[in-house]
């Protein structure tokens, strides 16, 4: 699959939001597992379920509702997609294709995670401040469209450079009176949790979280040039640093109680983007 077949795809994906919706907003968010309650942002807006977006891919994974929410703010991209659940990498990074289509600049994502680093806690929001791509694949590998951005991508900036990092820092020191925790995410493919052999050496490397997604949507982010900032969740500790055998359900549960946190820094980062 090249960037000419997945743009027709978001081509007819974009006509069938202009259909149902005017909006046109500042900023989009990806939410990760468990996630699903932060669509109260998006309030005076309009839901529309992904299998309503034609071309679009289906959310198969729990936790992970499959809609987009959209207003005159915001739009949210509740479910998102990924490698083991079969996709293609450029259906992966559909969303943010479609969120750059709608003119979108800003771009807010978010993840659960497993925490290596033992001063990370179950709960934590951690702002990931560098990646390492354990998954094997790159959205960008193919023909390139040189009207999209450039095939080769200095990465690091996205992460050093963005305006969003440096207002979610301060955002987030305003609401919650201290640092947020910054760390390196590791993506694996998935779906098996990680070994613990594994787990020391993603340690020895300088990971500090790991998890099955997110690095696709950055280097696309930072291919189309947006304004980017993610944001983990830890929802377990890392294969062999709990006594408890890892599960999705572990995921989710733990996604929900940080629901209303999260809420919190979200809202005070597209308050300050809209004032602003």
């Amino acid at each position: 699959m090249n960037f000419k077949e997945i743009n027709k795809r978001i081509d007819k994906a974009y006509d069938s939001i202009k259909d149902k919706s005017e909006f046109k907003p500042k900023t989009a968010i990806i939410l990760g597992s468990g996630l699903s309650d932060l669509n109260s942002i998006c309030e005076h807006g309009i839901e529309i379920p992904y299998r309503d977006i034609k071309e679009f891919p289906i959310s198969t994974v729990d936790g992970h509702k499959g809609t987009l929410n959209i207003n005159k703010d915001i739009a949210i991209f509740s479910g998102r997609f990924h490698y083991y659940e079969g996709y293609h990498p450029k259906e992966i990074i559909m969303p943010i294709l479609l969120a750059k289509k709608i003119g979108i600049q800003n771009l807010i994502i978010t993840n659960s995670s497993g925490a290596i680093n033992s001063q990370f806690k179950i709960n934590d929001l951690i702002l990931i401040n560098n990646h390492i791509n354990f998954m094997g694949i790159n959205p960008l590998i193919g023909t390139n469209d040189d009207n999209l951005g450039a095939r080769f991508q200095e990465l690091n900036s996205i992460y050093s450079n963005s305006s969003l990092v440096e207002l979610t820092r301060n955002v987030y020191k305003n609401i919650f009176k201290e640092n947020i925790k910054e760390g390196v995410y590791l993506a694996v493919s998935g779906p098996c949790y990680e070994t613990t052999a594994e787990i020391s050496f993603f340690k020895t490397i300088g990971a500090d979280l790991v998890g099955m997604s997110t690095v696709p949507e950055v280097i696309t982010a930072a291919y189309l040039k947006m304004n980017t900032v993610a944001i983990s969740n830890v929802t377990n500790l890392a294969s062999g640093m709990q006594k408890e055998p890892l599960s999705h359900e572990e995921v989710k549960i733990n996604s929900s109680k940080i629901s209303k946190e999260f809420e919190k820094l979200i809202k005070g980062i597209i308050n300050t983007i809209e004032f602003n």
